[in-house]
């Protein structure tokens, strides 16, 4: 998966979606494949305008595969499911882009697979449901020889050819998806054990289909057995850990829950002033910053190059690169400055989320299980994040030359430089001059002078709109830094809960919860070894 066509279109997508306000960190590639997934399917299902409940059922087995039993994803499918039939997501093909653009190829054939899956699930795929699945594999790029595939293989119809059924198998193998993305490699082995299988020899192909068969619904045994065993391992971790979390000192869990809602507050309370501060800096500041800069940009740009313009023939087109150049550097500039600057301002914020990531981890001390553990790992990449460099102009206001109406120098700039620069170009070469002995300006000093004069009349906007940056940017930072302070009273909330529900568990209770464990786990010990000696592993 590219994250890097992750942009601000996704994260608002998905924001709409589930109802929450998102930040670029928190959409991964498992968030992204699940949305696209769910968008399908319910797209292929609502394709009729009937939904019949296997395919409600299957819907879940499918998203289930995709998510680990019991981990925020599985939840996370539940919201997304709502969130995509309330906005009907999957009736946009121009919404639905933006969540599969990241996708490898491996990902995106997996996503059209499980769409061919549930439509094939009542025997019949309606001319509606073809309608959309075509439309879908069109807009995803999938080879339409995969499709006549993904068809028979699912109808149990038709013949298949055998090397585009190879190229299949290859595009779905675990391998490619431990490296793409490995939450998908339970998923692409569900998909590949629906696939017609390979096989060389087409007079025992009923026979090895019908071992496969076997062999597969074995695999599945097996891999649910495991994942009951994996359930048991961890009840019996969460019985150990019970009398640790009963003995905890309860006046300093409260005292830590305390300076946790404090911490809350005291973010809650620094937005408006960090963006005053950082609004107040910026303005005083920012005269200075335009000097020096030009300072800075003056020496770069009045370098001689009379000798390499000599040697372009197309004089117009260099204007307009330089005109490009000359905006990409101003832009790039003004980023820098604005990095600076919030970089500065954030600081409490950063200080009051260390102490919360010390508070957890001072909680799990001594714990057989890790409660927080994800909230403090968020924290710590949230703290990275604070103070990376952003394109801040680029990802607030967009970089489209044609769309955008960020500001008048930056994206109308180029071609009025290239207009005003064209007309001198006869002179800077003396196509006009003869006979003058002055040196005369270069293209790029010219674009330099044109652009910078523009930058100068534009100051007044280009503030206001650094102004309106600052305020999303502190708003963003803020409000994430205010759900990870109030995830972590809820995490001290919560422990609190569970010590005083295990203070009033008995010895007995603890004893006859363990004796269940133990007796689950050879029952389900006696099973694994029935199917493995009627199936053993390879």
């Amino acid at each position: 998966m590219n994250t890097a066509l992750v942009n601000l279109d996704t994260v608002t997508l998905l924001s709409q979606i589930t109802g929450q306000k998102l930040n670029q960190r928190q959409i991964t590639p498992p968030v992204i494949f699940l949305a696209a997934l769910v968008t399908v399917l319910l797209g292929v299902m609502f394709a009729d305008g009937t939904v019949a409940d296997e395919k409600k059922q299957k819907l879940q087995k499918i998203l289930e595969h995709v998510t680990p039993a019991g981990s925020q994803l599985r939840k996370f499918t539940q919201i997304l499911i709502k969130g995509v039939q309330q906005h009907q997501v999957y009736q946009q093909f121009n919404e639905l882009i933006k969540l599969t653009a990241p996708l490898a190829e491996p990902e995106r054939l997996l996503l059209v697979s499980f769409a061919y899956q549930i439509s094939a699930i009542d025997g019949d795929i309606s001319s509606q449901e073809k309608s959309y699945l075509q439309a879908l594999a069109n807009q995803l790029k999938i080879n339409p020889e995969y499709l006549a595939v993904l068809v028979a293989s699912f109808s149990r119809q038709g013949a298949i050819n055998s090397e585009v059924l190879k190229q299949v198998h290859a595009l779905l193998n675990q391998a490619k998806f431990q490296s793409i993305n490995p939450l998908l490699v339970s998923a692409a082995s569900y998909i590949v054990a629906e696939l017609t299988a390979i096989s060389p020899d087409a007079s025992n192909q009923a026979f090895k289909s019908y071992s496969l068969e076997l062999q597969q619904s074995a695999t599945k045994l097996k891999q649910f057995i495991q994942d009951c065993f994996n359930e048991l391992k961890q009840a019996e971790t969460v019985l150990n850990t019970k009398p640790q979390i009963a003995k905890r000192a309860k006046q300093e869990l409260l005292e830590k829950l305390g300076e946790c809602s404090g911490l809350y507050v005291k973010i809650c309370h620094l937005e408006e002033k960090i963006k005053n501060q950082t609004i107040d800096q910026a303005r005083t500041s920012w005269q200075k910053w335009r000097e020096k800069l030009k300072e800075n940009l003056k020496e770069e740009w009045f370098a001689d190059v009379s000798i390499e313009e000599a040697k372009v023939e197309d004089k117009n087109q260099l204007a307009q690169d330089y005109a490009q150049e000359f905006r990409q550097e101003l832009i790039a500039e003004l980023d820098n400055w604005l990095n600076e600057l919030i970089s500065l301002n954030i600081q409490g914020i950063d200080q009051h989320l260390e102490i919360i990531r010390k508070n957890i981890i001072e909680l799990n001390q001594d714990m057989e299980i890790d409660l927080g553990f994800e909230l403090a790992q968020e924290i710590e990449e949230f703290k990275k994040s604070l103070y990376s460099n952003t394109e801040y102009f680029d990802e607030y206001f967009g970089g489209d030359e044609s769309e955008s109406d960020l500001l008048g120098w930056a994206f109308d700039t180029t071609g009025w430089i290239v207009g005003a620069v064209s007309s001198g170009i006869a002179g800077v070469f003396k196509f006009g001059g003869l006979g003058s002995d002055e040196p005369q300006p270069s293209i790029k000093q010219k674009v330099f002078e044109k652009g910078w004069g523009k930058f100068e009349q534009s100051q007044d906007k280009i503030f206001k709109k650094i102004q309106e940056i600052i305020i999303v940017v502190i708003d963003n930072k803020t409000q994430s830094a205010t759900n990870i302070a109030e995830q972590s009273v809820s995490l001290y909330e919560e422990f609190l809960r569970l010590q005083q529900r295990y203070q009033e568990e008995t010895t007995e209770q603890r004893s006859a919860e363990k004796a269940w464990i133990l007796q689950q786990r050879q029952e389900l010990g006696k099973v694994y070894k029935k199917v493995n000696a009627v199936l053993p592993d390879n």
